[in-house]
């Protein structure tokens, strides 16, 4: 029986550059680990190849990309310092940071249309 064409795999995530990024974005190996609520020797193993991140602590990574890219977007000045991680009112006083990895990236890019982007200038 015909079961039509091989299907093609999925292509899969180059972890070693979700975790480059993750650490530029965050800082710190120490601050994916903590993003993550994993020791930081468990970040360590994943770079090393000894064990890999589970499906959902990619995402969260890759939804940390986006968001992370939006904000290099903005006009500087326009980030708080420390907005990552203060009760944010467009989240119902939740920080980006816990919303990101509740939620993923959707709600906190809407985040910062509300209270970070200025939109365009009004003349």
């Amino acid at each position: 029986m015909d079961r039509g064409p091989t299907p093609t795999p999925a292509r899969t995530t180059d972890v070693g550059a979700v975790l480059r990024r993750a650490r530029a974005d965050v800082g710190s190996w120490t601050g994916v680990a903590d993003l993550l609520g994993v020791p930081r020797r468990t970040v360590d193993g994943w770079r090393a190849g000894d064990a890999a991140p589970t499906a959902a602590q990619v995402r969260v990574l890759q939804d940390l990309a986006r968001v992370a890219q939006r904000l290099r977007q903005l006009p500087t000045g326009r980030v708080p310092a420390g907005w990552w991680r203060l009760p944010c009112r467009a989240l119902d006083g939740a920080s980006p940071e816990d919303v990101l990895v509740v939620d993923g990236a959707g709600r906190v890019l809407d985040a910062i249309e509300h209270e970070l982007d200025p939109g365009p200038v009004q003349r």
